[in-house]
């Protein structure tokens, strides 16, 4: 899993885009469209086509009154898999074969690129055909990579006139078992941090925001020419090299993660909490996918950038554990810092800059090396039945930081399982309605690059058939609630099939997500939050408008949701999974029916499980609020007819589901494609190459990500203006959603005649 871009605590109240509205509808527009009337082979023409128009505005106007106030999960035989196909789906599900997955793809350190990552891409590969799938490939691409230098270890050390006094070193021992009988040397490192050596004062800035530099600015302090102290885990080096320094450290506080004390007793090995010499490990790439070959996919014959033209920091940059934080704090001299800036550190946390004793500097060595390396995806394939053509995708990515029992083993874990199952289904003569696609991710870490290379080679042919993508990264974090990171249009399966699912505790699954993270707006509902933990998922979300879903068993302390504590260090082993979090695999097993029955019931459901009446409530909620902001910052803004636009799509969607209620699963099969077509183009029409932010991967004009922010382009866009005066760009980005919702009110408008 690819670091979070939103602060841990407001992970409590991200939920709250699908806040409630008004259900009245409005007559529609009466905004041209070409229509099809299509004949179900069992039915003669009772009506004509044309009286379509007439009847649509009579029946919106009665779904509006009868459409419930509150949002309640719809949970028809239609759109769901059989209970038989489930029950034995269920049934074979193996705690000992999760136990045995886990245990040997966490065995040994396997990063992107490294030989052991291509070990473990031949294993899924050699299972899969094992299973009998009908189709296995390894599509491989040549990307650039950032790795450590194992000969000559990154360096941080406390240099008084000429001396080193303290030395952190970039290489660590580190045990796979308690009693130390299988050891390897863990290089933490920042990967895509340029080398070089920076040496000079210290300066502490928080998480180095904007806001925390203007808070520096406040008390006179600059960090040009200074190597910097950042907290967290999106320290941010940009902004920090923006503003002048020549290095960086970075860190994780225990208030994060020890929050019960960071003594030796109170820590691994003895507790689930980090030790004071775990260090956290990331990308600092900007943009995800090859940073050789934005927009395109990395295969021979494509155009590769010069690598100065890649959006890389040009600073060197190192993480540290939180104990040699504590060691740099204690020396640091200066005022001390805001209560907001603290954390749980037994020490003053002092801004600097320089340290107490006189002419005493920090030197930063790092020697990490950009190389182009093979990476390879494994995709096997599982053909339907009926709808061959149609793609339900479960993915995982295989690459960790190091051992990566928990990111994302526990994932790989759970798709190797489902995939077990449903190989011995096959061969007992079993078929999905649509084919399947399991996907194994090579280099996630290093920004979702064998997910994104795949999507952008097979973009078009995944936007015509690729019905929905499932995702499996921490799988198991720790046990206390499973979190689903998705979309309005598949909360209501999400929800439909936890309730068939029971945990460890003999709860449904539904239940224990209820009364540990109800959601602050649907009263009577469980909490989901936006794509913000970032994943695979994303480029088939952001870039070609595949519904996506993530889920994760999240760990709980204080009524607060969080990573897990160990999450990208060296700590993350089988070893802390089995002994704190799930010794008799129970938690995985869970999750593999939540995924896997999800799975089934996009792959077999006569109509697909999509709701789009809770997706319009959820565009409109999220607009009320992002238009109060639009008028506070500028009178002369128009929103009239993007609000207009809303209730076309929402007269649009009300209309649409009452149609899809009446067939109840007896149309033709010619009916039945067509419902499901027009479903799977909904999310396609929000997707735009103009788009107003940082990163091209980037299109969805609603989205439920990119920092936290809804329409992430007029928000900002609205950023800018804000500074310039100049709203023009805001004016564009409100039409491209307008466009939008428009063209999705014309994808669900009536394709059948009576």
């Amino acid at each position: 899993m690819a670091v979070p871009m939103t602060r841990m605590s407001e992970l409590s109240t991200s939920d709250d885009a699908e806040v409630e509205v008004s259900t009245s509808v409005h007559h529609p527009s009466g905004r041209k469209s070409f229509k099809t009337c299509i004949k179900s082979p069992r039915q003669r023409i009772v009506f004509l086509c044309v009286l379509i128009a007439i009847l649509a505005a009579a029946v919106g106007a009665l779904i509006g009154y009868f459409v419930p106030l509150a949002l309640k999960p719809s949970c028809t035989k239609m759109s769901s898999a059989s209970e038989d196909v489930h029950k034995k789906f269920a049934d074979e599900v193996s705690t000992k074969e999760l136990e045995n997955n886990l245990r040997y793809f966490s065995s040994k350190p396997h990063v992107g690129g490294s030989e052991r990552e291509k070990v473990l891409a031949d294993h899924i590969a050699e299972k899969w055909r094992e299973y009998g799938f009908d189709d296995v490939e390894m599509p491989e691409y040549q990307v650039l990579l950032s790795l450590p230098q194992e000969d000559q270890p990154n360096k941080v050390e406390i240099v008084n006139k000429g001396l080193v006094e303290y030395t952190i070193l970039g290489k660590i021992n580190v045990d796979n078992t308690k009693d130390g009988s299988d050891s390897f040397n863990y290089f933490p490192f920042l990967s895509y941090a340029p080398s070089g050596e920076a040496e000079g004062e210290l300066v502490y800035c928080n998480e180095g925001s904007e806001s925390d530099f203007q808070e520096l600015d406040k008390v006179g302090i600059s960090v040009k020419g200074r190597v910097v102290l950042l907290r967290g885990y999106n320290g941010n080096v940009i902004t920090a090299e923006r503003r002048g320094a020549v290095g960086a450290l970075l860190y994780v506080d225990p208030n994060v993660v020890a929050q019960e004390g960071y003594a030796s007793k109170d820590t691994y090995p003895e507790t689930v909490w980090m030790s004071k010499d775990a260090v956290f490990s990331r990308a600092l790439n900007v943009h995800y996918g090859d940073q050789l070959t934005p927009n395109l996919p990395s295969i021979p014959g494509m155009y590769r950038r010069p690598r100065n033209e890649s959006s890389l920091p040009s600073i060197p940059a190192q993480p540290i554990s939180y104990g040699d934080a504590l060691h740099l704090f204690s020396l640091l001299k200066g005022e001390e810092v805001p209560s907001t800036w603290r954390g749980d550190l037994k020490v003053t946390y002092r801004f600097g800059p320089g340290f107490s004793k006189p002419n005493t500097t920090l030197r930063l060595r790092v020697n990490n090396k950009l190389v182009v390396k093979s990476i390879y995806n494994v995709i096997g394939t599982i053909k339907g039945h009926a709808e061959p053509d149609r793609y339900v995708l479960l993915g995982n990515h295989r690459d960790a930081e190091f051992f990566g029992a928990v990111d994302a083993s526990s994932g790989t874990a759970t798709l190797m399982e489902i995939s077990r199952i449903l190989g011995k289904r096959k061969s007992d003569g079993w078929r999905p309605r649509r084919t399947v696609k399991f996907c194994s991710w090579g280099a996630e870490e290093f920004g979702l690059i064998g997910s994104v290379e795949w999507v952008q080679e097979n973009a078009k042919l995944l936007s015509n058939r690729a019905v929905v993508y499932l995702n499996t990264d921490v799988a198991v974090g720790v046990n206390y609630v499973v979190i689903a990171q998705t979309c309005p249009m598949i909360e209501n399966a999400v929800f439909c099939r936890a309730k068939k699912v029971k945990d460890p505790s003999k709860s449904s699954v539904y239940d224990t997500m209820k009364s540990r993270f109800p959601s602050r707006r649907n009263k009577g509902e469980p909490g989901t939050i936006p794509y913000m933990y970032f994943s695979d998922y994303l480029p088939f979300y952001m870039s070609i408008g595949i519904p996506s879903v993530d889920f994760s068993y999240f760990h709980g302390h204080d009524d607060q949701y969080r990573l897990y504590p160990v999450y990208h260090t060296q700590e993350d082993s089988f070893y802390w999974m089995e002994t704190f979090i799930d010794p008799k695999f129970e938690y995985h097993a869970t999750m593999t029916k939540l995924v896997g029955g999800l799975l089934l019931d996009f792959s077999e459901a006569l109509v697909l499980p999509y709701d789009v009446v809770r997706y319009a409530k959820a565009v409109s909620a999220s607009f009320e609020f992002l238009e109060k902001e639009l008028l506070n910052a500028n009178n002369n803004i128009q929103t009239q007819h993007v609000k207009s636009a809303i209730r076309e799509f929402t007269n649009a969607s009300n209309l649409f589901q009452a149609t899809k209620e009446e067939l109840n699963g007896n149309g033709s099969e010619l009916i039945l494609r067509a419902i499901n077509d027009q479903l799977v183009q909904v999310e396609k029409a929000f997707i735009t190459p103009y788009l107003n932010v940082s990163d091209p991967m980037y299109k969805h004009v609603f989205s439920r990500n990119y920092y936290g922010l809804w329409f992430p382009g007029v928000t900002r866009a609205m950023q800018n203006a804000v500074k310039t005066n100049e709203f023009s760009e805001v004016k564009i980005q409100l039409s491209l959603v307008e466009e939008a919702l428009l063209s999705a009110a014309d994808i669900l408008k009536p394709l059948i005649c009576k």
